[in-house]
């Protein structure tokens, strides 16, 4: 086998940089007369590596009875040697839960009909049936007993011993199961609610490290923390939002503590090859940022899984901009935790008949990934098969609309898998090519991931900052000349390039600081919606709004549809509140539609200079495009890309020497666009553009 190896930037095969190309097959399914073909089937389409789950449920269909290599469908070690034999690598997935439309995730209905109490549980009380809870005790000491066995299995086929097995993942798709269920976990012995040894009880201790020091941010009266239940709040407001935080802050580190028992196991078993989590979606990335620093010191990285339709339930059966659009958080949060922008779960096709997966759309989809950056791809599925009796929750013959079908046969889509590689392969200098943004759009960890508690601390924006982000920046963004990503408050800034912070009621004194220190040493900043009020603990803090100076706000009088930027009258920007007051030296450019109150304004500001909007921007005409454009253009922004169609979107790529731009319809009928493109100081007019419905174009220069 070859070496293979991995850092922020992406892969290393074979000592030298390159694309991980993966796709699953299961050996539990695929007809095991048939593993070599369609393996031989998935390198000729230009794959180098290969996936499959190894269900805990197949493989102990009783309790204490664990079985391998015994029947087709559960000889793992032939189906690892043909791997090694055609010089596949192998990503294996052994759970506990590893869903693949297996009847209960993967995890034994033994274990749910003989101990209940491992299930997860609702802060009501309510069992959820037969789905886990990670950290039960009952549940991790049987899991426990067939890790080892697993282990003791796959040793021979360790990439360090020579073998196709080059990395693990920790269980599947971390805090899916539950939010997908509509909860946290509040299952009292997995918790440690009301124990001085408990899990969340330390948490607690750990954070407020004094019972006064909690009482005071809750307004409440424990004697200790083993006194508190976070299934019963008598909190209102403010101390309400900040008590039900510190349980969601509590819950994504327990994932952490879940993925280090399996780590530990893993190693105690003597495997030590590099491991893995993925996110179910972009957005559940944020639950993991605790996890992406348990783990700084371990070969490990975190990916995601990317669909965009697997049945009738999901709002769009093909790629749409939206979906685009929340690919770029996925990329970035990725990069801001120092890991290679890699799909762990890329469509290749869908567990429902309806609606169908088509050819053209794949490859569309996979042409705007790579034009984000991406590194490595694991596609699911690429063939299925029959499920073992009994064992699947959705089907008997897992098909998937697969691109090798379920009994051999090859797909139109099996070609579309092919073509990119090909097209991978003939720009193989991508591999070393990120994206050449001129924006950096401010976002937080926090703020992204979830935040429904701050409902009870009545800061309408900040719950809708995701949905505006989407809805309203990105679009303005994406159909101006100007590129951007998106960067972590908290982290270092570019003073190089603008800041766009679509700002919410909430914001932590250290994202707080940092603008303002980037303001100072000469950042420039457009910030929209409001200035922050509060820290993210709920508390009182006006750090930025301190700093740009003294400003009174009413609410706003007018009830006109428009408000005037810089005289231009645009729509579709909602100002809640005018300025009675603004800054001292600050100028006004922002005002209602009759030009009688001031909505915004603008300053020098330390050696940088600040904008100011007091409101919501959602995107619909381009007046709202250029309206963007000409603000960032006076904050110093340089052009990326010029097209004269602002619904034909572009990412420019480079790796210091080459650049390329991926021009993209993702639209239903052709489009036309000029389109310009700046490269360091040199400006090439590309000429006019004709994209077909749902083209995806390169261009190298």
């Amino acid at each position: 086998m070859q070496t293979f190896d991995f850092d922020k930037k992406g892969f290393m095969i074979g000592g030298k940089r390159d694309f991980l190309i993966g796709g699953e097959i299961a050996y539990f399914r695929t007809p095991r007369e048939d593993w070599r073909r369609r393996m031989r089937l998935f390198k000729k389409a230009g794959g180098n590596a290969i996936t499959t789950s190894v269900p805990w449920s197949i493989h102990e269909p009783e309790e204490g009875k664990i079985l391998f290599d015994d029947v087709d469908y559960r000889c793992l070690t032939e189906y690892l040697s043909i791997a090694k034999e055609e010089g596949l690598f192998v990503y294996l997935r052994p759970g506990p839960l590893i869903y693949t439309e297996l009847f209960g995730g993967g995890v034994p209905m033994w274990l749910y009909e003989k101990y209940p109490q491992v299930q997860l549980r609702s802060a009501d009380g309510k069992d959820i049936d037969n789905m886990l809870s990670y950290l039960h005790p009952i549940a991790l000491e049987k899991f426990r007993e067939y890790y080892e066995k697993f282990a003791e299995k796959i040793k021979p086929f360790l990439i360090s011993a020579g073998g196709p097995v080059a990395m693990i993942q920790l269980d599947n798709e971390l805090a899916g199961i539950h939010t997908w269920s509509g909860t946290l976990d509040y299952n009292e012995e997995s918790m440690g609610f009301l124990r001085e040894d408990g899990l969340y009880t330390q948490f607690m201790k750990e954070r407020y490290k004094e019972i006064g020091a909690l009482n005071e941010a809750y307004k409440t009266e424990y004697t200790a923390f083993s006194k508190i239940d976070p299934r019963n709040w008598k909190l209102e407001g403010r101390e309400r939002a900040r008590a039900e935080k510190d349980y969601h802050d509590f819950y994504c580190w327990s994932l952490t503590v879940y993925a280090g028992k399996l780590l530990k196991w893993l190693r105690e078993f003597g495997v030590d090859t590099p491991v893995t989590a993925n996110a179910a979606n972009a957005y559940l990335l944020n639950y993991m940022k605790e996890l992406s620093e348990e783990m700084k010191d371990e070969k490990f990285f975190i990916g995601f899984d990317n669909y965009y339709a697997l049945d009738v339930n999901w709002a769009n059966f093909h790629p749409t901009p939206k979906w685009y659009m929340r690919n770029v958080y996925a990329v970035d949060a990725m990069r801001a935790m120092g890991y290679p922008f890699t799909v762990l779960e890329m469509q290749a096709g869908a567990y429902a008949d309806i609606p169908p997966v088509l050819a053209e759309d794949l490859y569309q989809w996979y042409m705007m990934n790579l034009g984000l950056g991406m590194k490595g791809v694991d596609y699911y599925i690429f063939t299925g098969g029959e499920n073992p009796e009994w064992m699947g929750s959705t089907t008997d013959i897992y098909d998937y609309q697969a691109p090798v079908t379920a009994d051999g046969k090859i797909r139109k889509t099996y070609y579309a898998l092919q073509a990119f590689h090909r097209f991978m392969a003939k720009n193989k200098w991508l591999v070393n090519a990120e994206r050449v943004n001129s924006v950096q759009v401010g976002v937080e960890w926090q703020t992204m991931r979830g935040n429904g508690y701050a409902q009870f601390a009545d800061v309408p924006e900040t719950l809708a900052t995701e949905d505006r982000l989407i809805k309203g920046l990105s679009v303005s963004l994406f159909s101006s000349c100007y590129s951007y990503n998106f960067a972590f408050l908290t982290e270092k800034l570019d003073r190089n390039r603008p800041l766009v912070v679509m700002s919410p009621e909430v914001m932590s004194e250290k994202a707080q600081k940092n603008i303002v220190s980037f303001l100072e040493e000469g950042g420039c900043a457009y910030i929209l919606g409001t200035l922050p009020s509060l820290n993210d603990s709920f508390a009182s803090c006006t750090i930025l709004r301190d700093y740009l100076g003294e400003i009174e706000e009413m609410p706003n009088p007018s009830k006109k549809p428009a408000v005037l930027l810089d005289g231009q009258r645009v729509f579709y920007v909602t100002c809640p509140r005018a300025l009675k007051k603004i800054p001292e030296g600050a100028e006004v450019f922002a005002q209602d539609a009759d030009g009688q109150y001031t909505l915004g304004f603008c300053m020098k500001k330390g050696k940088g200079k600040v904008y100011y909007l007091s409101g919501q921007w959602l995107t619909t005409d381009m007046v709202q495009v250029h309206a963007m454009e000409k603000v960032l253009k006076d904050l110093g922004a340089k052009p990326c890309v010029e097209h004269s169609n602002p619904s034909v979107y572009a990412t420019m790529l480079s790796d210091g020497t080459n650049y390329g731009v991926f021009l993209m319809n993702l639209y239903t009928g052709a489009q036309t666009s000029k389109i310009k493109v700046h490269c360091g100081d040199c400006v090439k007019d590309l000429g006019t553009v004709r994209l077909k419905a749902g083209e995806i174009k390169f261009m190298r220069f």
